[in-house]
């Protein structure tokens, strides 16, 4: 009766050798965890921030998602960063702020 949770980057068969564990892990319910959309960015952006307790204009979560990665880790990796560098800071979260620290990560 227990209940587990398994999650992998590649499909089980893959990397299953074991024929009974494989036809085993087929019957199984899956589902894929895309990349995030802009608007799931936007609002994971907001509610990580937010957990901070951090507040932004939504103009600034606009500005940011279209310039770093598409990933919930990097997405994560941002929030802390920007939270911590506007604390030391005692600067706010802007455009001009996002902008600033895009450009000393990330020179073009």
């Amino acid at each position: 009766g227990a209940q587990f949770v398994m999650t992998m980057s590649r499909h089980h068969q893959d990397w299953c050798t074991l024929p009974d564990l494989s036809s085993r892990l087929t019957t199984l319910p899956t589902f894929t965890l895309n990349l995030p959309d802009d608007a799931m960015v936007h609002a994971l952006l907001k509610k990580n921030l937010i957990d901070h307790g951090v507040f932004v204009d939504d103009q600034v979560l606009t500005y940011l998602g279209k310039h770093i990665d598409r990933s919930y880790a990097a997405i994560n990796q941002w929030v802390q960063l920007l939270d911590r560098l506007s604390a030391e800071q005692k600067r706010n979260i802007t455009i001009a702020f996002v902008r600033e620290i895009l450009n000393n990560i990330c020179p073009h």
